[in-house]
């Protein structure tokens, strides 16, 4: 069974309309649009990770942009602070072939499933 194929716009629509209405996203995570560009490319996210975590007591913001290719393929995602993470670049972006949700991106993935599995990495 082959998967719908969604316009990137509607689809990004769907994820804002998703997370501007609360539905079942963690308090762990958050994000947002950055601008109010109607082409949905910059967004905002934040990663608060658990109290059990080597990194309980930060927060981490996050630039996320959705290139003309998403959701073919993964956002760019940046790390605002300073932080030393395995899967960042030199930039402090997500490297696609260091963070393996990303090396592996399939169409179903989304801005949300990406934050909550970097929070599940960085945990």
């Amino acid at each position: 069974m082959s998967e719908v194929v969604v316009p990137r716009n509607f689809r990004l629509l769907d994820e804002l309309n998703r997370v501007e209405k609360g539905q079942d996203i963690p308090s762990t995570i958050s994000y947002g649009l950055a601008d109010d560009n109607p082409l949905l490319y910059n967004w905002t996210g934040m990663l608060i990770p658990p109290p059990s975590s080597k990194h309980a007591g930060y927060i981490y913001n996050l630039e996320i942009y959705c290139g003309d290719n998403y959701p073919r393929v993964p956002p760019v995602v940046r790390f605002k602070e300073n932080v030393s993470l395995p899967f960042l670049n030199a930039k402090k972006e997500v490297d696609p072939q260091k963070f393996p949700y990303f090396r592996n991106w399939k169409y179903s993935n989304t801005i949300e499933t990406s934050l909550l599995e970097l929070l599940r990495f960085i945990s």
